[in-house]
């Protein structure tokens, strides 16, 4: 455990392009950095079709969202746990 952390959160922000594709994603706080870059990449992994939006990381996480319009805005907090 590096720097004797083992917890934290972020909160990560991004818009819905056109194409469903992720656009605009910023980290708007985190408790470390390391918590804010490792949510930046859970987000760079989402992808929207009509339904919804989802994403799968490390075959232990799944979450899925309502899926809104092209050019909707997200606002996503995460929690992690260094074990």
């Amino acid at each position: 455990m590096k720097l004797g952390i083992s917890e934290g959160n972020a909160l990560v922000a991004f818009t819905v392009g056109t194409e469903g594709e992720v656009v605009g994603k910023e980290v708007k706080s985190a408790t470390q950095p390391m918590f804010g870059e490792a949510a930046l990449a859970i987000v760079s992994r989402l992808r929207c079709d009509k339904h919804s939006i989802s994403w799968q990381y490390a075959l232990r996480f799944a979450k899925r969202l309502s899926c809104k319009p092209p050019g909707h805005k997200f606002r996503i907090p995460l929690s992690f746990s260094i074990t």
